[in-house]
This record gives structure tokens, C-alpha cells and sequence, in this order.
């Protein structure tokens, strides 16, 4: 992802790469279990937590080896078309 792109709404970062977010301004959510204290991102699970309106999931197992993509494009090669 461009972190400069303007029309970046939310990040969802690991935490060892959430620096390179922080600068953006772009709201964060951490892929962790352990909250990071000194920023102003959210685990997944606080943000669960802080949510009253959600509906009731399935539990799915994942294990650590299960592939995962989040793609980004519209501008990965210049700016975003809006």
C-alpha cells in the first residue's frame, strides 16, 4: 500500500511495521493480541471489544500456515482513480 495515498481510510499492519504507519495519520489495526500502548491503533480484538453491534460470527479455526492476501490496487502504479 501507498501510505501517502490520500485516500487511505484504515491500515490493518502487523506491529513490528506499524511505524511506517504512524506518520500517515491513517487509523491503524494490529493483527496482535497485545495492545500497543504508545500509539493510538487498536488489536482486533479491542476493537471487538468496544464494538456493541456486532453479530454473532462462527468461530473458524486458523492455523499459523493458512495463506492470507489482502490486495491493494487502483493506484498501486500511480494514484488512485476516484
Amino acid at each position: 500500500m501507498r501510505v501517502s495515498d490520500p485516500s487511505a481510510k484504515l491500515a490493518i499492519s502487523a506491529p513490528e511495521e506499524l511505524h511506517k504507519l504512524v506518520p500517515t495519520g491513517v487509523p491503524t489495526i494490529l493483527t496482535s493480541r497485545k495492545p500497543n500502548k504508545d500509539s493510538s491503533s487498536l488489536s482486533i480484538e479491542e476493537l471487538i471489544e468496544s464494538s456493541d453491534h456486532l453479530y454473532q460470527l462462527p468461530q473458524v479455526k486458523l492455523a499459523q500456515s493458512d495463506t492470507a492476501a489482502i490486495l491493494y490496487s487502483s493506484g498501486t502504479t500511480g494514484q488512485a482513480k476516484v
